[in-house]
Parts: structure tokens; sequence; C-alpha cells
């Protein structure tokens, strides 16, 4: 919250409900302690049951199969959160001292996903096109028989010293953080039956195939793909673990000048302590839920496939800027940024640790029986197949990149301002969990040759980004903006997952170059003095240019970005009588044609011996529009809302696996009517 503290006491209270049990409460007050002194204090609370529903936990077939489990049927995209902050605000206009302290919590449902294919091949064979199904057209019906649960927890302070000087302004910058992001969520493991010969896999499966309305196309082909249904209604899919912690220190000193004149300049250096643990793991679902450990040995919940790494980032910077004014119409900006980064990496797996029933097929390990373990690693990277030290060692690599920026800005007259930059821009690299390059290289290369690279640590992205454009009014009442843009990417870094015998693979991989450039502009036009209307646009075309890790995707396209956006709308804030207003807003938000991933319309190999052609996995144009209207009488406030008013369906996220043959998607909001009340004092 940037707020500062009022002169005198004030504040906001705010509350909302609107459809699907959602709610909302918050209050802020601010005000004075002494002279020089004051505060500022907010919480606030939110609820929501979400938009989707599991049509399968609160049905008799559930009671009768995990009887006592249960039967929350809001299980999908609830939450729950409540969030607190606090602020002291010293000013004695020598000497600022602002102290910031925050505490959130919250609980929610993980994994809302369901999985599509892209198997032209199955498709052709079964004549049935759900095999290779537009991912836009898919329908969302979640049967989990987990009751997924997440938890979230943050909490930190900071404090900023300002100190004015003679000649500048000497500014220093403490702050800690402490966040802590798990969740057990469905298994996607049935495809490759782990848990085929686990008496509660085989009890599960038999009541539940065939008998549930699950999401197509696994509703009607239960009896021969039904068991591949990750999110499944049996337990032959496991459950996923995912524990994220981290810790953060900061300390920043800087140097900033006087406002006035025709040079304005700043120099500084921070540094910034990262502690992160990250365990992923794959359990046994026995149909009592999930249990919160990175590793478990109890029979209900054994770990039978764990990523567990623990990170130590130290990061130095040192940034300066300048910028100078030519004459009163030209002005000239340089800054210059140095990062180094020095990450380590130490791997938590137990070495001697075993599987129960998770085996390795491809390299000669059945899954477990009753009579008989798998007795397999936890890790494929500690099977010396993989990895012939037979153990992952401590790893540490160090990143650094030099960023320099130019800006130049030219008023060609009061209303129109002509400017130009360009700029080096950099993302750190890191580590990929312990033999990911040698497990991907074997499972697919040596068996289904697919061509595939992925690093065991993956490089540091750069970027080279030019920008051109005009700025200005016209008429008095039209704000303008339009700009061109090109960005040469190096080493871009995306988000892989693999699936296979070894289990479950997440890996960052770099494109080696990606050329982007795009035309972007907005304006908004003050009709009157109570209508305004607004537009922009960002129409953006990228290109693989080169790809090593997957050569046949070069002129493909970057994955994750819209071929385009487009938002628009109207507001209107007109008086009624001299203490009360109407106002109300509405506004259209168009999102273009998306991939998710480099692989696109080209064939590749699956694990299952089909072909995948990946066209389907790209996202269609969709729309979003929203609208407001209320009333405002002095302080006091209501509003009517509603979200996505035609009920757009759409896919929110999509996780694609092309050597699985499918996506992983996720939906987006459904439509959502609400009031808001508000009053300030």
């Amino acid at each position: 919250m940037t707020e500062k503290p009022s002169a005198n006491i004030a504040g906001e209270l705010k509350a909302s409900a609107a459809e699907d049990n959602t709610y909302l409460a918050s209050a802020t007050i601010s005000g004075p302690i002494s002279e020089n002194l004051g505060f500022v204090a907010s919480a606030e609370y939110t609820k929501t049951d979400g938009y989707y529903r599991n049509t399968f936990l609160s049905t008799p077939l559930a009671r009768q199969t995990y009887p006592g489990y249960s039967t929350n049927t809001k299980s999908v995209d609830s939450r729950e959160k409540i969030s607190l902050f606090g602020r002291l605000y010293y000013d004695d206009g020598d000497t600022v001292i602002d102290a910031k302290a925050n505490y959130a919590k919250s609980t929610f449902d993980a994994i809302a996903y369901n999985a599509v294919f892209h198997l032209p091949g199955l498709a052709a064979a079964f004549n049935e096109p759900l095999f290779d199904l537009p991912v836009s057209k898919h329908k969302f019906v979640f049967t989990n028989n987990l009751d997924p649960q997440g938890w979230y927890r943050a909490y930190g302070a900071s404090l900023r010293i300002q100190q004015t000087l003679n000649f500048a302004t000497l500014i220093g910058v403490a702050s800690y953080s402490n966040t802590e992001n798990d969740f057990v969520g469905g298994g996607t493991s049935g495809a490759f039956r782990f848990f085929d010969n686990e008496p509660h896999c085989i009890a599960s499966r038999a009541a539940t195939d065939g008998n549930v309305q699950n999401q197509e196309p696994f509703t009607k082909y239960a009896s021969i793909f039904g068991y591949a249904q990750p999110y499944s209604p049996s337990t032959c899919d496991g459950f996923q673990l995912s524990r994220h912690s981290q810790k953060d220190v900061l300390a920043e000193i800087r140097m900033v000048s006087l406002p006035g004149g025709p040079l304005q300049w700043q120099f500084g250096a921070n540094y910034i302590y990262i502690n992160r643990r990250a365990c992923i793991g794959l359990e046994l679902d026995t149909g009592v839920g999930g249990v919160n450990k990175c590793y478990s040995t109890d029979p209900k919940f054994q770990t039978e496939a764990l990523q567990d790494d623990t990170y130590n980032t130290n990061v130095y910077a040192m940034f300066g800027s300048a910028d100078y004014d030519v004459t009163n119409k030209l002005k000239l900006g340089v800054a210059l940024r140095y990062d180094l980064e020095a990450r380590d990496v130490v791997n938590n797996v137990p070495v001697t640790a075993r599987t129960r029933w998770v085996g390795n097929p491809s390299v000669g390990v059945p899954h477990g029986t009753v009579d008989t373990p798998a007795n397999y690693y936890l890790n494929p990277g500690l099977d010396p197949i993989y990895n012939p030290l037979g153990y992952i060692p401590p790893r540490s690599k160090t990143f650094s990149q030099l960023q320099p920026k130019i800006t130049l800005s030219y008023k060609a007259n009061n209303a129109t301002t002509i400017y130009a930059s360009w700029g080096i821009g950099f993302k750190t690299g890191g580590f990929n969990a312990g033999g990911n390059s040698a497990i991907v290289d074997l499972a697919f290369n040596q068996t289904i040759h697919a061509g595939i690279k992925v690093p065991d640590v993956y490089d540091k992205e750069r970027d080279s980004a030019f920008e051109v454009g005009i700025k200005g009014t016209l008429f008095g009442e039209i704000d303008y903006d339009l700009a061109g843009y090109y960005t040469d990417v190096r080493n871009m870094q995306f988000f892989e997952f693999f699936v296979g015998d070894f289990g479950l693979l997440r890996s960052i991989s770099n494109i080696d170059k990606v050329d982007i450039k795009g035309l972007e502009g907005s304006l908004n036009w003050r009709v009157s003095r109570s209508l305004s209307l607004f537009a922009s646009a960002n129409v953006i075309d990228t290109k693989i240019k080169k790809f090593t890790g997957r050569p046949y995707t070069v002129g493909n396209k970057s994955p994750t970005t819209p071929d385009y956006q487009i938002t628009g709308g109207a507001q209107i804030d007109q008086p009624l009588t001299d203490r009360l207003n109407i106002f109300a807003r509405a506004d259209i938000q168009v999102t273009g044609p998306t991939t998710f991933h480099p692989v696109q319309s080209n064939l590749v190999p699956t694990v299952f011996g089909i072909d995948a052609n990946m066209k389907n996995s790209t996202r269609d144009t969709y729309s979003l529009v929203n609208a407001r209207i209320g009333l405002q009488y002095e302080n006091f406030r209501v509003t009517a809302f509603a979200t996505n008013i035609f009920d757009k369906q759409y896919v929110n996220d999509n996780v694609p696996a092309p050597e699985f043959g499918g996506d992983f998607i996720a939906p987006g909001t459904r439509r959502r009517l609400g009031v808001e009340v508000s009053y300030k004092f």
C-alpha cells in the first residue's frame, strides 16, 4: 500500500457480496500520532466457493467407495484469505522514516485442471474427434476423488530511511519476507499404471470405471482409455504434493539528486539473500486424502516420487541513472545496472529410500505388487543408469549481466512528444532437478527418437529491446500514445512438463533466439465532463529463430504470447444533485490466439507410440465484458457489478506435454454478479 497517513483521522469501510458465496470485507484507517508521525492500518477478508464444482464427491457412489471421506463439491477453485497491513510514517522535513509490515494467510483448492489429447491418428481410428479436440472447445468436468487443499502464508517487514543532505537525498532500505505455499491435489499418473497392483487402486477403479460421468474423452472410452485419466475418481493416479518456502533479506542504499535543475541523477547498490526450498512429490492415494509432508513413510500416504531441493542465492547489484534536459524540448536519459547472482542448490532426496509401488519399466524395474515392492529410487536422477554417480551432488553457478538503457524524448509542441529507447534486460538462470537431462534423453530420445535436449542448468535470459513512439493530446480532449517495438531475446526461458515411466519432470528450458515485434497504442477521449471513452491495443508478432532443444520448432511463435490484446470501454460520473452522483463503467477485453509451447503445428512422437500434432493446443480468441453501475451520496457509495457478463468459457492456463500427446488445461472465470458498498470517513 502506497497511501501515506492522512492529516486527520480518515478511512474507508468496504463490503461486497456476489454469487458463489463470494464475500469481501475490508477496513482502512489512517491519521496522525504526533506532529510528524502518522499511521496507516488495513485489514481485508475474502471468501468464495469458486466457479466450479466437483460432480463426484457428493454422490452415493463416492460415499460408498470412500466412506467417511470428504463430500465437499466446492473443492475445485474455492479460497479464503485474510491480509493485514500496517505502516508508520515519520517526516520532519529533512528525515523520512517509513516502516511497513504485512501478513497474509489463505487456504485454497489446487490443481483445477482437465486433460485433453491431440492424437489425430487415434481420432481417425475411433472416428472420434474428442481425441484431437481444440482446447477452447473442451467442456470442463471435475470428478477427482481427492478434496485438494492448499495453504499459503506470507509475512514481512520493511524499513526505509531518507535523509535530505545539502546536495542530494540519501535513501536506505532494508526488508525481510517469508512465504510458504503448499498444496496437495489430484495426480496425473494413471496412464502409466504405477498403482495398478495396489489394492485401493484395484477396488476404486472397479467401483468407478464406467459409473462416473468423467470429462471427455474418458467417459465414452472408460473401459479402453479410462485408466489414463488424470485427476480421476479412482485412487490410481495418486496425488501430487507441492511445498515451497522462501525467505528473502534485502538491503539497499542509493543517492538521489535534489529536484530542480537540468540534470537529475541517482546511483546505488543492493544485496539480496534468498533461501528457498521446493519439494514436489507423488504419493500413494488410499482414499483418505493427502498429507502435507515432503517425504512420508506412512503406508496411507507413502511417497513414491520426489524432487526436493534447497536453493541459496546471493544477489549483488549496482545501478545508476541520469536524465538531462539538453534543451527545453529535448531530454536524454541514460542508465546502467549490473547484476550478479551466485546460486547454489543442494538435493534433499534420501539416497537410500526406495519406493513401494512405483517402478520404472523402461529400465527394467517393474511396478510393485502386493507381495513384491518396486524398490526403485524416489528420484530417477539417483538411478546410476541415468546418473553414474548414484547421488545428486551440490551444484553452484554464477550468472551476471550488464544492463545499459538509453532514452530520448523530444517535445515537438505543447501537445506532442516523440520518444525512443533501447535497453538490455536480464532474467537469471538456475537449476533443474538433478538428472533431468539424462532422464529425458533416455526416455524420449533413445526410445521414441523425440530429438529433445533439456539442460540440468538453464541459462540466463537476455533481451535487447527497442521502442519508438509518439504521445500527446488532440483537440485538448483526446490523449493518445502509439509505439512500435522490437525485442531480440536470447535464451528465452519457458516451462516444460514431461511424463513417462519415470514419473513426472518439471523443467525450465532455453529457446536460443526469439524475435518479438509489435505495435501498441491507447486512446482516452474526454467526451464531456462526465463521460470518457478509452481503448488500447497491442499487436504482437513473434518467431522462434533458433532452438537447439527442439530444432523442428524454428519458425513457430513464442509461447504464452497472445497475437493481440484489445481493451475498450466507457465510463461516466454524472452529478444528479449537489450531493448525489451516478457512475458507471463498461469495458471489453479481447485476447487473441495464444500458443503455450514451442511445439505447435508439428508432428511429434509420444510415449504411447502414436504421433501427436499440437496445433489444437492453441487457445482461440476470447472476449470478456465487465460492467459496474452505482450511486454515490457524499461519502457513501453503492455499486452493482458484473464480471464476464456473457459467461464466456475459456482456457485460463495450459500446460502442454507434447510427448504425452496432450495438454493439462485450467478454466477461466465465469459470470459473477454482485453488490459492493463502501463508506469513507
